[in-house]
């Protein structure tokens, strides 16, 4: 939550919608005007992972998204990497591995030579049927080098026994927050075009500027495996024990 343009802190409610309920967001102020917002809670996508193959460096996700007849559906797709180092206090590291597509949900490039990959989408093409998805992700195991080995880490067998999980998360989106995004990221393509019409970035916020959106999320593990030290070119990394397999 911003403030004349300084961070004061995250708001959590208790509240705890249902699929189909609204909720209402206002914010008052002495002498100033109420702003508000509605929203809806989406319901939650519906997804099935079909396949997974990899030779370490490059991963292969096929997966097919059952897309619901009673409701217009908005997406966005995540490939994230976890890799749970403190099993007591459960911490963990998270990074977002980058995905490329040859579907044009995805590759919204005019140019065959070229790739212009996003990570949200719509069900115009497929409402209320099924529809295969095919993914490529670079390096999955590559964002975990550490530098030196730590030797007290090494000789825990507990902590040998830390898991490296590759986590798919299709989130489901409020219409609102989808045509945000579709409107920001034509915005910011033709920022420095002189000769482009502007465009006006989507909001829903009556009174004011801005987007309140809904995100409903269905993560669906991957692949989760214990994780060894490896060295490469004298560095170290860690990576799952069996990652050359495939299933």
């Amino acid at each position: 939550m911003y403030e004349n343009d300084y961070y004061n802190g995250k708001f959590e409610s208790n509240i705890r919608l249902q699929t189909g309920e609204r909720c209402k967001f206002m914010a008052e102020g002495d002498n100033l005007t109420p702003i508000w917002s509605e929203v809806s809670l989406i319901q939650k996508s519906n997804f099935e992972i079909l396949s997974y193959t990899t030779d370490g460096l490059t991963g292969k996700i096929k997966l097919r998204i059952h897309d619901p007849e009673e409701e217009d559906m908005c997406y966005r797709l995540f490939v994230n990497s976890y890799f749970y180092t403190d099993r007591e206090h459960g911490r963990n590291y998270e990074s977002s591995s980058e995905f490329t597509s040859k579907d044009k949900l995805l590759n919204r490039s005019e140019d065959m030579y070229d790739s212009y990959i996003t990570d949200y989408f719509d069900d115009e093409y497929f409402h209320g049927r099924s529809y295969d998805l095919e993914l490529t992700i670079e390096y999955p195991y590559a964002s975990y080098y550490y530098g030196e080995i730590d030797k007290s880490w090494e000789s825990d067998p507990e902590n040998r026994k830390t898991l490296f999980s590759l986590e798919v998360n299709l989130q489901s989106l409020s219409r609102e927050l989808y045509l945000y995004y579709c409107t920001f990221d034509a915005a910011m393509e033709n920022a420095f075009n002189m000769f482009s019409e502007p465009i006006q970035i989507y909001t829903n916020v009556n009174e004011g500027i801005g987007c309140i959106g809904v995100v409903n999320n269905n993560n669906k593990i991957l692949y989760r495996d214990n994780v060894i030290w490896e060295e490469y070119n004298n560095r170290s990394y860690l990576a799952p024990k069996n990652h050359h397999r495939s299933y």
